[in-house]
């Protein structure tokens, strides 16, 4: 059932309609499983923007957006580009103008075209394509991939960034080196190890485009003189060229340890240094595309946001900390409110005198930053609240909301605007991906799209909200994913999703490894993830357990005990409520909270019966020695109070997982990603995998249940729809092992079974 169905239904009909509905699919429909996740269509995500990839044409007819459609036969994500007429109203699936490896869409100033990076061939190229007729044609090509570009209103001026190949200056030694030796040194300089891009500009003159000129601008710290910039992965340069094309904003990491005075002695600095935050800044520049001169029109530590320009091209916007050395810097600094760019704000940004104005103080999703800016003035934004649109306009020298609109939908939402219209990609705990369509004027909310259409005859887990309190007071809100056929009373298998739940369809989240909500709930075990508790204002930091060596707050060993004191208190609440038996609980722990998945199965007075960790972060001696730069140690050495030699090492030896592991007895899997790196037992072993050795060996030595997988091809969060298939079935078939005692007919590895029960027996503890 979609929502704009459910918008039909209210009160008692609902509540009656929705319990027979359930009773009647389970005897119908079958369960979701871990294949049917992998198939989930969605509106494609800008990584490098974070604004939306939906985009309404400038004459307000038609819509462009893209969609990620998983395929499992060629083992690629294609990416289709649809163009809709808005007010359509189809609410079918509708065919696609073009499918391959396409991203970041644009319409140029006629309607008529929209610009988009494209894969021809093994090359990734700025492209036009025709809107009706579908013709494409290549705008811009280089020598390797172009990774990301922007462009003025007009398609005559397209600025665009490369990727930079670690080279042999880098690191890798001569062959003369080779022969005599040469020297390592310590540590490791961080800047080297960020990936870096070069960024060039081209001009359309007549038909031709004229020769691509390197930029290079002057550092607003140090004062050298840049031609290539450092980025965070996955993530980019946020380039954003004036409609006039007079110039362009350039986001990037500074390492510089030289810096104006102003700068040195700023509360953001002064903080940075003192903690383990990463030792960069992320300052915004503007290039003069005529001049060549480069300015900081905004002196803010950190841009949260891609910045977007006025139509007049004589203003910007963007999500950003407070300046350095401002009185906003200063109050946030009393408030303990610096070092996250949740606490970003808006600006306006007049680089011609580098004035700026406070649009709003906060917004729900600040690396979005504004949906649209009207030729009229009014900004338009996500305010508070994910699900409301607020309108913004400047009068008598002050930004007010003028405007504000609700949609009415709760869950994740990717939208756009034009003022009249919002355009956008849903879904919730119930919903699967749909494109809608919202009126402003007459409050109409239409599907433009239903994506998934394969899920319509299969069920789906009931939600129920639950809440508890750690035992220092914190209220926690989690939602508890019911088995189709839950039969109240009885008491089930549970499993912990560690990672806070997105807000979106809960199939497999995304492209996170391991998490697989629906085919594990329906399966018959109950699954469990946080969300925030709505109209708290609770800060974590101030329910960290007591007692614990080193810093408070972020960053600190209070953060992975503040973790274990949730879920012990959930496993205690759920199993008072009597929802779940306490003696068969499973958690799963990705990235970060992989970190805290550890330190639970290692310190908590719970007894899980299974566990997963995936690419993790472990905060290991191993880690320590394996990667020896200077922002591993710093950080490092901030979480345990000092390194592991000396005094500190006590810290080390209590609450590393490196000395802990004869702790654990849980049945741990491990899966980790290769970013390209392969291993096949007698190479070179990649430093992500040789930091995951140290628990693998370790736990094996002890002769405790663990399997180790490795997915060389995959990034931190997998994307080849093989291996997203794989780590989601794996830990469904591990979770109803170690729970249930079910061995699934014919798994694809053979050997799965038979070598888990044997260490199932040398454990002595089975789920039967």
């Amino acid at each position: 059932m979609t929502y704009a169905k459910l918008l039909l239904l209210s009160g008692a009909v609902v509540s009656a309609t929705l319990a027979c509905q359930a009773k009647n699919e389970v005897e119908t429909k079958r369960p979701v499983t871990a294949r049917d996740c992998v198939t989930v269509r969605d509106v494609a995500n800008d990584e490098i923007s974070w604004q939306s990839t939906i985009k309404i044409s400038p004459d307000g007819i038609r819509v462009a957006y893209l969609v990620k459609s998983p395929n499992l036969v060629t083992n690629v994500n294609d990416i289709e580009l649809h163009i809709e007429p808005v007010a359509a109203n189809s609410g079918m699936k509708s065919k696609p103008l073009l499918v391959g490896d396409l991203s970041e869409v644009r319409w140029s100033g006629d309607s008529r075209h929209v610009v988009l990076l494209m894969k021809v061939g093994n090359r990734r190229v700025v492209a036009m394509v025709g809107t009706r007729s579908g013709y494409r044609r290549v705008l811009i090509k280089s020598a390797t991939d172009i990774v990301e570009y922007s462009m003025d209103a007009m398609v005559k001026t397209i600025v665009y960034a490369t990727e930079v190949p670690d080279v042999a200056s880098d690191g890798h030694p001569t062959e003369e080196e080779s022969a005599r030796g040469y020297r390592i040194p310590f540590p490791i300089q961080t800047e080297t190890s960020w990936p870096r891009r070069q960024v060039f500009v081209t001009h359309r003159v007549g038909g031709d485009w004229s020769r691509p000129t390197l930029i290079s601008i002057d550092s607003p710290l140090s004062g050298r003189r840049l031609s290539m910039f450092n980025h965070a992965a996955n993530s980019g340069l946020s380039l954003s060229v004036a409609p006039n094309g007079s110039a362009v904003l350039i986001g990037f990491l500074d390492f510089s340890n030289e810096m104006p005075k102003q700068w040195r002695e700023s509360a953001f600095v002064k903080l940075r240094d003192s903690s383990g935050m990463l030792r960069a800044l992320q300052p915004l520049v503007r290039y003069d595309l005529k001049t060549g001169k480069s300015s900081m029109p905004l002196k803010t530590p950190w841009m949260a946001s891609t910045p977007m320009w006025s139509s007049d091209s004589k203003s910007f916007a963007v999500a950003a900390l407070a300046p350095v050395g401002s009185p906003l810097e200063e109050n946030d600094a009393v408030n303990h409110a610096l070092g996250h760019v949740s606490q970003s704000r808006l600006f306006v940004v007049d680089p011609r005198n580098e004035k700026f104005e406070v649009v709003v103080p906060h917004l729900a999703f600040p690396w979005e930053g504004p949906l649209f800016w009207a030729s009229t003035g009014e900004l338009f934004l996500r305010g508070a609240a994910m699900n409301k649109i607020a309108t913004v306009i400047r009068q008598d020298g002050v930004w007010r909301e003028a405007t504000s609109i609700t949609l009415p939908l709760e869950g994740d939402l990717q939208v756009t605007t034009n003022g009249s219209y919002v355009v956008g990609a849903f879904s919730d705990a119930h919903t699967s991906p749909e494109l809608f369509e919202y009126q402003t004027d007459e409050k109409k909310l239409r599907v433009l799209a239903h994506l998934n259409p394969q899920l319509d005859n299969l069920t789906l887990a009931r939600s129920k909200q639950v809440h508890w309190k750690t035992s220092k007071g914190f209220d926690v809100t989690g939602i508890l994913l019911l088995p189709p056929n839950f039969v109240e009373g009885t008491r089930y298998p549970l499993v912990i999703q560690t990672k806070p739940f997105a807000e979106g369809f809960p199939c497999s989240f995304g492209n996170f490894p391991s998490f697989a909500p629906q085919p594990i709930a329906n399966s018959g075990i109950i699954y469990v993830g946080r969300v925030n508790t709505e109209g708290s204002q609770q800060k974590e930091e101030d329910y960290f357990p007591d007692g614990y060596p080193g810093p408070k707050g972020a960053g600190s060993l209070g953060e992975a005990a503040f973790n274990m004191d949730i879920w012990d208190s959930g496993v205690k609440e759920l199993d008072h409520l009597g929802f779940i038996d306490a003696t068969k609980v499973g958690i799963i722990g990705f990235s970060r909270t992989g970190w805290y998945t550890e330190f639970i199965l290692a310190h908590s007075s719970i007894r899980y019966r299974a566990a997963t960790v995936a690419d993790n972060v472990q905060y290991s001696v191993g880690e320590y020695w394996l990667r020896h730069d200077r922002e591993t140690i710093e950080e490092y050495n901030h979480l345990y109070g000092g390194s592991p030699y000396g005094p500190s090492s006590k810290n080390w030896l209590d609450y590393s997982i490196s000395f802990n592991l004869d702790k654990i007895h849980t049945p741990l899997l491990m899966e980790e990603m290769g970013h390209g790196k392969s291993y096949d037992g007698a190479s070179v072993v990649p430093i992500d995998l040789a930091s995951a050795f140290e628990v693998f060996t370790g736990l094996s030595v002890l002769r405790r249940p663990v399997e180790l997988f490795y997915y060389p091809a995959e990034e931190h969060a997998p994307d080849h729809p093989i291996a997203r298939l794989n780590t989601l079935q794996r830990n469904v078939d591990w979770y109803r092992f170690w729970l249930q005692g079910y061995e699934r007919p014919n798994p694809e590895d053979k050997d799965q079974y038979p070598r888990w029960r044997k260490l199932c027996s040398e454990l002595q503890s089975c789920a039967n």
